[in-house]
């Protein structure tokens, strides 16, 4: 099992907080090509929340595996 997380930061100096971490809350995923469909569609989210500039970072986390 795949669970998706993203860590946003942004690029403006002096930000608070500078980087958000988000975790999918509708996986976990069967394959590491389902997780990484639900990042796809927490990317295009991503604008509607966090004015830019930022920058992205995402994983699909396997279940077991340490973070």
């Amino acid at each position: 099992m795949f669970f998706a997380e993203m860590l946003i930061c942004s690029l403006l100096q002096g930000a608070v907080p500078p980087c958000v971490t988000l975790e999918d809350t509708r996986g976990p995923y069967k394959t590491e090509k389902e997780c990484l469909a639900r990042v796809e569609e927490m990317v295009e989210l991503i604008p509607t929340i966090f004015n830019p500039p930022y920058e992205t970072k995402y994983r699909c986390r396997q279940e077991g595996t340490s973070t």
